[in-house]
């Protein structure tokens, strides 16, 4: 299996192992893997590799080869545009976007797992923007299919409803809305409001508007690894 190198700060790659096929990104930033090896374990996706790195202090980039991640430094040189090629994949470094993490909000809250059944949250206080979630620490996303009523610590659960479409490509987003399940159906009709999602490759940002109401918010479950 061919080396797969990432270029992680900014995080724009991740869940798109093996996808053949060209793409031509406007930003990329050249990078030149030096020898400075900051992280090396067992890894059982390039998701899972993406993540470690993330996690691991002064890694940017990362090697992932059968089940083996390595972790580097980069050297940033000058700006250019990438294209991939079939099989290795160039990915866009989005220091001035949304994923770059001052560009967004995180909300780290376990009682928006979409298995807790206590009641009691609310989002109608929400300040728009972009929304990166965590559940203790793990990556997770609002889920794409109608959430029962009375879970994720709230009345009414706003899952992401894709009409049809697919979660965006990495790099990509994509304009979609949220549902609030409630007694009138998985997607009220008083219970509905624009969203757009993100993929950033490591983790999808979500541009949020509050919700109408107390109690209502948005359920979130973990990321999965891919």
């Amino acid at each position: 299996m061919s080396a797969l190198f990432i270029l992680a700060t900014g995080w724009t790659l991740v869940g798109a192992v093996d996808v053949m096929q060209t793409e031509i990104y406007n930003r990329y930033e050249k990078g030149v893997v030096t020898e400075d090896t900051v992280l090396q374990s067992p890894a059982v996706s390039t998701s899972h590799c993406a993540i470690l790195c993330q996690q691991q202090d002064g890694c940017e980039g990362f090697t992932f080869e059968g089940q083996g991640c390595r972790g580097h430094r980069i050297e940033w040189t000058s700006s250019a545009t990438g294209q991939s090629t079939n099989g290795d994949r160039l990915f866009v470094n989005e220091n001035a976007g949304p994923c770059s993490n001052s560009n967004y909000n995180v909300i780290d809250d376990v009682r928006k797992d979409v298995n807790n059944s206590d009641e009691g949250l609310c989002d109608d206080d929400l300040t728009p923007g972009w929304y990166r979630f965590l559940l203790n620490g793990t990556d997770a996303v609002i889920p794409t299919y109608c959430v029962p009523k009375a879970q994720c610590g709230t009345h009414a659960a706003y899952w992401l409803d894709l009409q049809g479409g697919e979660l965006p490509a990495v790099g990509h987003e994509t304009a979609a809305r949220a549902c609030g399940h409630w007694t009138n159906g998985c997607c009220a009709p008083d219970k509905q409001k624009p969203l757009t999602v993100r993929n950033c490759g490591a983790f999808y940002l979500y541009n949020l508007e509050p919700t109408p109401r107390c109690f209502d918010a948005y359920c979130v479950e973990r990321m999965k690894l891919i």
